[in-house]
């Protein structure tokens, strides 16, 4: 098989189209440190994905009580433009559990994955002219945290960690 059509079948593992249904309320208390939140109930979010073959995929995202999420981390120089708290709040706290776990119910993602449901939230959550930036930003600065998290993972199954 040539690369070409090696790339072509990948590109069809991807959805066309990601959609959100927000199923309940994020409800969070600062963590009294001025960088993070705790979740004081589940947030569940239905992921509706659109294959290129037709196919539609539903899944649900549950983050936990007690998961600890930063929210936006912008740095201090743009946080006049894009501040920590915002609409974007349930994006970033589904974003930080995907990256931390790497998985929607027990199945892998990519980082790329993940990213697109940030701004798919982002969208649902009428974010506006920011979703772009607060996207871009993750999908340039978000590699390190990603690979960071999966090399964990590598180790806790080897019972390294």
């Amino acid at each position: 098989m040539t690369e070409k059509i090696k790339r072509a079948e990948r590109w069809k593992e991807y959805p066309v189209k990601t959609e959100v249904e927000i199923l309940t309320p994020l409800d969070y208390r600062d963590m009294g440190n001025g960088l993070e939140v705790k979740l004081i109930a589940p947030f569940l979010v239905r992921l509706i994905e659109h294959y290129h073959d037709g196919t539609i995929e539903i899944r649900l995202i549950e983050v936990p009580a007690e998961f600890i999420s930063d929210l936006a981390s912008v740095p201090r120089l743009a946080q006049g433009l894009i501040p920590r708290f915002g609409k974007w709040n349930a994006g970033a706290v589904v974003h930080d559990w995907l990256y931390v776990h790497g998985k929607i119910e027990g199945r892998a993602i990519t980082q790329a994955r993940a990213d697109r449901i940030f701004l798919a939230i982002m969208r649902a959550t009428k974010v506006g002219w920011r979703k772009t930036p607060m996207f871009i930003a993750v999908r340039m600065g978000g590699k390190s945290m990603w690979d960071a998290n999966r090399k964990r993972d590598s180790l806790i199954e080897e019972g390294k960690l």
